[in-house]
C-alpha cells in the first residue's frame, strides 16, 4: 500500500469519526434540549390547570431520534396512597398538548394496600390483590366531532376495549381542559364533577364497549356464592342489576335480554359487547335523565351481546 493511498485512508477514517462525533453530541443536545423542553411544559401545564397535588412523577425521558416525551413512576392522587400508579406514560407524537392526543402507559405492580381505599375496595371486589396491567389511550378532534379510543389490559381481568364518537356542542371547547377536568374530578373522587361541568356540551353519538375475559368472572364467582344460585335466581339479579343501574326496569323484555345474554357469557365467559347508538347524540344530561328514568337501554338503543 503506497503512501498516498494509506493518506487518504486516513483522512476518510478521521472523517467518519469527526462525523460520528458530531451525530453523537447532535444527539446528546436534542435528548438534553427536549427534555428540559418537556419538563418545563408538563410542569407549566399541571400548575395552571393546579393538578400538581394530584399528578406526580419522578422524572422524564426524551427520545431523541422519535422527539417524544414520557413520564416515569407516576402516581395519580395522594403521594402516600394514589388511587393508581404507572409505571411509564409514552407520548407517541409531539408537542404535548395538542387536541389530538396519542399515549401508550403501563400499569406499576400494585399490591392493595398501597392503593387508595377506593380503588382497593373496586380490586377487593374484583378478586385483585394485586393490580398490573398496560393500555394505549387515542383521541382525536375534528371540528365538532371527537373520536375517543382506549384498551386496557389487567392481569388475571380482561382486556376491555373502549371507542366512542362524540358530538361536541361547544365547538371551542378546550379538549385540554376537559381531560384535565375528568383527570381532576377523578383524582378527586368526583366523577360526577363532569356532569356538572359538561352535561350540556358532550353529546355521545356511539360508543361501543368490548370486554375479553381473562380471569374476572372467576375471580366474582369466587368472591361470592353466586354459584350456587340457579338460573333463574341469576336471571331476576341481573334483571334487578339493571334496574339499579337504570337500563331497564325489572321484568322488561330489556332487562331479560341483558340476563339472558349475561348469563350465557358467565357459562362461557370469553368477550362480550355493549354498544350505545342513539337515533340522536345522547349528551350527559340526559343520559343522566334517562338511568333515572330506569330507561336508558331502550331509549339509547343499546345492545349487550356476545361476540
Amino acid at each position: 500500500m503506497n503512501e498516498a493511498l494509506k493518506i487518504r485512508l486516513m483522512t476518510l477514517l478521521l472523517k467518519l469519526l469527526g462525523a460520528l462525533c458530531v451525530v453523537v453530541v447532535l444527539i446528546y443536545a436534542i435528548k438534553h434540549f427536549g427534555t428540559q423542553y418537556a419538563q418545563e411544559q408538563i410542569d407549566a401545564r399541571l400548575k395552571e390547570s393546579s393538578l400538581n397535588e394530584f399528578v406526580h412523577y419522578e422524572e422524564i425521558h426524551f427520545n431523541p431520534l422519535t422527539l417524544t416525551p414520557s413520564l416515569e413512576q407516576v402516581t395519580l392522587g395522594a403521594k402516600s396512597a394514589p388511587w393508581l400508579r404507572l409505571a411509564r406514560v409514552s407520548f407517541n407524537h409531539y408537542p404535548l398538548f395538542q387536541p389530538d392526543l396519542d399515549i401508550d402507559f403501563w400499569i406499576a405492580e400494585s399490591p392493595v394496600a398501597e392503593l387508595s381505599r377506593d380503588s382497593a375496595r373496586i380490586m377487593r371486589t374484583l378478586g385483585l390483590e394485586t393490580l398490573l396491567g398496560k393500555g394505549h389511550f387515542s383521541s382525536t378532534k375534528n371540528e365538532d366531532h371527537l373520536a375517543s379510543y382506549l384498551a386496557l389490559d389487567i392481569k388475571d381481568l380482561g382486556r376491555i376495549v373502549w371507542d366512542s364518537q362524540t358530538q361536541l356542542t361547544k365547538p371551542n371547547e378546550s379538549i385540554s381542559t376537559m381531560r384535565t377536568d375528568l383527570l381532576a374530578s377523578l383524582a378527586l373522587g368526583q366523577p360526577e364533577a363532569m356532569l356538572i361541568l359538561y352535561g350540556e356540551h358532550v353529546a355521545f353519538e356511539e360508543v361501543r364497549i368490548r370486554y375479553q375475559e381473562n380471569g374476572m368472572i372467576e375471580h366474582l364467582l369466587l368472591a361470592s356464592d353466586m354459584a350456587n344460585y340457579s338460573d333463574n335466581d341469576l336471571n331476576y339479579l341481573i334483571q334487578a342489576a339493571s334496574e339499579t343501574l337504570g337500563l331497564a326496569p325489572l321484568g322488561s323484555p330489556e332487562a331479560q335480554q341483558i340476563a339472558e345474554t349475561f348469563l350465557a357469557f358467565i357459562k362461557q365467559p370469553e368477550s362480550l359487547t355493549l354498544t350505545m347508538k342513539p337515533d340522536q347524540a345522547l349528551d350527559l344530561k340526559n343520559i343522566t335523565l334517562l338511568l333515572g328514568d330506569k330507561n336508558l337501554y331502550q331509549q339509547a338503543n343499546m345492545q349487550l351481546s356476545l361476540d
